[in-house]
């Protein structure tokens, strides 16, 4: 059985360290949340815009694991990280954003 993606009710788990995203599941243009690494794998981000957002840089304790253009649609990157077992900050920065409504 493959396995779940997150989804935004996992935000409401106590010991999970995150900000800038959002119970309804929007992301901030700049967002992170702590993971702990069980075994190697892969990060996967996957998710869809609705505008361009310019770049987007993902790090891993400060240092870039990906770089990207991002297009309006879907998207789902399979990022391979350094294996290092233990918790690790994952920041999501988008270098282009705007509100979704314009007032």
């Amino acid at each position: 059985m493959p396995k779940r993606g997150c989804q935004p009710s996992d935000l409401e788990n106590p010991a999970l360290e995150y900000s800038g995203i959002y119970e309804d599941g929007w992301v901030a243009e700049d967002s992170f949340v702590k993971l702990i690494e069980r075994g190697p794998g892969a990060l996967r981000i996957a998710g869809m815009t609705p505008m361009p957002s310019g770049r987007v840089r993902v790090s891993m304790d400060d240092a870039t694991v990906f770089e990207s253009e991002v297009k309006p649609g879907s998207f789902d990157w399979n990022i391979d990280v350094p294996v290092k077992l233990g918790p690790h900050k994952i920041r999501i920065q988008f270098k282009k954003s705007r509100p979704l409504s314009i007032p």
